[in-house]
């Protein structure tokens, strides 16, 4: 009673802390960033008769569309909110409703989660000190604010929820829990891929305690082969259009992905079956790297292309205006360049965490050391991929919570055993120094912040406003706006922030680069009605200095072209122009 107590009042916290954002969703429909505004593009398709397989956002990069590399799992329960609402109010607040409800339920499963992870390592006594550590990460609780609806908080809760059963199924006793891991792993890749280094990763880890420890084991090995083919099986079905099922996709769960887990399933139920004509570790071993190199052996024969970038077919232009700036995806190293205190904001927690648990793992005994090395180990491959993107910090953030609680459980009980309460109470008051917010004291407030996208006025609802009042038509628009153009006004856009719009984006970009009779040509050659920028985004500034000459550097300075007219408009930073299609 006092946990649900405690994980509902900090999910309250949480909100009340976010509160300014709650208020922009409820009164201006605000978006946290483009993935939430193309998440209700996508579910409004959806609820308007858009075939479940059929992915194409047609209102992108017209007048064929863009196929989308996301899927129907997080879309489904959003609809079926949307349509509950629906049957009580009118269809704009049932999507902002849907857009609050949604991310509280995840929030109480992230709380949840968090204090069900921490009885797992250290019993009923870590669950307060997890959650309020939990409360005071902004990383962990960063994808669970108001008005997110994008994928990212339910890949949170799979990676977290499949680490739990992991680390209680290194019981034997409760083998079968590893069942669930691999049903997780399937409805983890059924969103997105974001979860698979921290997939291999588990993979890995569980294979190697059945190397090391032989036949106990064999239980846990041979579950997680059930849970693996019980859920890659039925998720690539539901949510895999039959005519993509061998397309050689790498971005999205695909046959890649399916074969080689089905192969690594197929595997871990052989090992477990020989694990008494194994007694050896290094037969054992062997054994494990023949399966691990037949999975890979699959993609690389039949899917090459998914060991290397999977960004390998953005155009050069597309990659470096675009894409090596999309700031959840830069690595580390800039991000600390650009923004030391957020970077460092970011990283203490995780990189203090897997301190923690490593000490864990080197100090206690049996079986709770070994979860503290699992742990570590998945704590490890979130830190090092982060470094590559920092977008995994936030997946990785609840499990580095884990971190912070070996010391103060340890010293909450001497000093309990020593009779001295308060003390112990104060012991566990010792996981704040491991959170965003302890450093966020301590850091100098001078260190300059690099500037979000939720703060820009091209952005704000309002902005769009009149934009919507326009007849419809196929826009040029900067690539961070598309979205909300999508969702805000009846406009279709050439450029979103997608890297499957690969030649949406790259329109935009050449016309905003080329001369503007060049532009024209290449306008009036793809249909489009309507120009527009926002002399308040970067991105557009930028195009004008990368070419002075060019479309975005004529139309900042005020020049226009005669195949232009300005639309007049007011209440919003953005110049419209209509495409006249016979020049004058």
């Amino acid at each position: 009673m006092i946990t649900a107590a405690a994980v509902l009042g900090a999910a309250i916290l949480t909100f009340v802390m976010f509160s300014p954002r709650l208020i922009e969703v409820w009164t201006h429909g605000a978006f946290y960033d483009p993935d939430d505004a193309m998440r209700l593009v996508e579910v409004r398709a959806l609820l308007g008769g858009q075939h479940w397989f059929d992915m194409t956002a047609y209102g992108l990069d017209p007048p064929a569309g863009t196929y989308m590399h996301w899927s129907r799992t997080i879309d489904l329960p959003l609809a079926l909110l949307i349509k509950a609402f629906g049957l009580v109010t009118n269809p704009v607040l049932a999507e902002k409703l849907t857009r609050l409800v949604y991310p509280f339920l995840l929030l109480l499963g992230l709380f949840y989660g968090v204090a069900r992870l921490a009885t797992v390592l250290l019993g009923p006594i870590a669950r307060l000190p997890a959650i309020a550590a939990a409360l005071f990460c902004g990383g962990a609780i960063v994808q669970f604010q108001p008005g997110r609806i994008a994928h990212h908080s339910p890949q949170v809760l799979a990676l977290l929820f499949m680490t739990i059963a992991a680390l209680e199924a290194l019981d034997p006793a409760k083998a079968r829990r590893m069942f669930l891991a691999g049903l997780l792993v399937g409805f983890s890749l059924s969103i997105n891929l974001e979860d698979l280094p921290f997939i291999a990763c588990l993979c890995g880890m569980a294979v190697g305690f059945w190397v090391w420890h032989g036949a106990p084991m064999a239980g846990m090995l041979r579950s997680f082969a059930l849970g693996l083919a019980a859920g890659l099986i039925p998720f690539f079905l539901l949510t895999v259009a039959p005519d993509r099922w061998f397309d050689p996709v790498c971005d999205a769960f695909g046959a890649a992905h399916l074969g080689a887990g089905l192969i690594g399933a197929a595997g871990c139920a052989l090992l477990a079956a020989l694990s008494n004509r194994l007694p050896g570790r290094p037969a054992r071993l062997a054994a494990a790297g023949g399966i691990g190199v037949l999975a890979a052996g699959y993609v690389a024969l039949f899917y090459p292309a998914c060991l290397h970038d999977p960004f390998a077919n953005v155009a050069p232009l597309v990659r470096s205006v675009w894409l090596s700036n999309v700031t959840e995806s830069l690595p580390f190293p800039r991000f600390f360049r650009e923004d030391p205190q957020g970077a460092l904001l970011t990283l203490m927690p995780v990189a203090l965490g897997l301190c923690g648990t490593l000490a864990a793992a080197i100090l206690w005994r049996g079986i709770t050391a070994k979860r503290f090395l699992l742990l570590s180990a998945l704590i490890g491959t979130g830190l090092a991929v982060g470094f590559w993107q920092i977008r995994v910090f936030t997946s990785v953030t609840p499990l580095a919570i884990a971190g912070a609680l070996p010391l103060a459980i340890a010293l909450h009980g001497r000093a309990k055993r020593a009779g001295r309460n308060e003390l112990a109470l104060l012991a566990l008051c010792l996981v704040f120094p491991f959170t965003s917010a302890a450093w966020g004291l301590v850091l100098p407030d001078d260190v300059g912040t690099a500037p979000t996208r939720a703060g820009n006025k091209c952005l704000a609802p309002p902005s769009f406003t009149a934009l919507a009042e326009l007849p419809p038509g196929r826009i040029v628009a900067p690539i961070d706006s598309g979205a909300y153009f999508l969702v805000h006004t009846g406009m279709s856009v050439f450029a979103a922030p997608y890297h499957r719009d690969n030649a949406g984006n790259l329109l935009m970009l050449e016309s905003m680069l080329a001369k503007p009779e060049d532009a024209y040509s290449m306008l009036t050659a793809r249909g489009a009605n309507y120009v527009a920028i926002c002399p308040g985004f970067g991105e557009t500034q930028a195009l004008a200095k990368r070419a002075p000459g060019g479309l975005a550097a004529v139309l900042l300075a005020g020049q226009i072209p005669a195949w232009l007219t300005p639309v007049p408009m007011t209440g919003t930073p953005y110049r419209i122009f209509r495409i006249i299609m016979t020049k004058s």
